[in-house]
């Protein structure tokens, strides 16, 4: 069976399917809830029944500015503290480019960003999507 080792350039994110360019880090996480399913049969044991899907990503970049034509191939701080603040419902996706992968893909919200930056180094942001609705895999082709 064929292996394909990965590495951090072969994932990306992208958010209203633009790529977020020199992004230092990424997470996507996924929970389901799970309800207490206890009946007389379960003895001293607790049961569990799968309930709800929740789900959510982060990312974090580079802070950089762009300008025109730049600005409409890249996803900027200020692009993303917009979309928080307007409350816009954007796609993101997180997942591989590499042909027999696949990418996580939905709807969802920002739910919090933040700036900063460091004595010595590169300002960054960060920001928080919570998804809204269910989550795709898509396969990579």
């Amino acid at each position: 069976m064929a292996v394909t080792q990965l590495s951090a350039t072969d994932l990306v994110v992208k958010i209203n399917d633009i790529e977020v360019l020199c992004a230092n880090s990424a997470e996507l996480t996924i929970d389901r809830e799970m309800l207490e399913a206890v009946c007389g049969a379960s003895g001293n044991f607790t049961d569990y029944t799968p309930g709800r899907i929740d789900w959510s990503m982060s990312a974090d970049a580079l802070f950089r500015v762009f300008t025109t034509p730049d600005a409409t191939t890249n996803v900027s701080a200020q692009n993303v503290a917009t979309m928080l603040l307007a409350g816009t419902k954007v796609s993101v996706s997180f997942g591989t480019t590499v042909t027999g992968g696949f990418t996580f893909e939905g709807e969802s919200y920002v739910n919090s960003f933040s700036a900063s930056k460091e004595v010595d180094g590169v300002p960054s942001w960060s920001a928080g999507f919570q998804g809204t609705g269910a989550l795709t895999i898509t396969p990579v082709a």
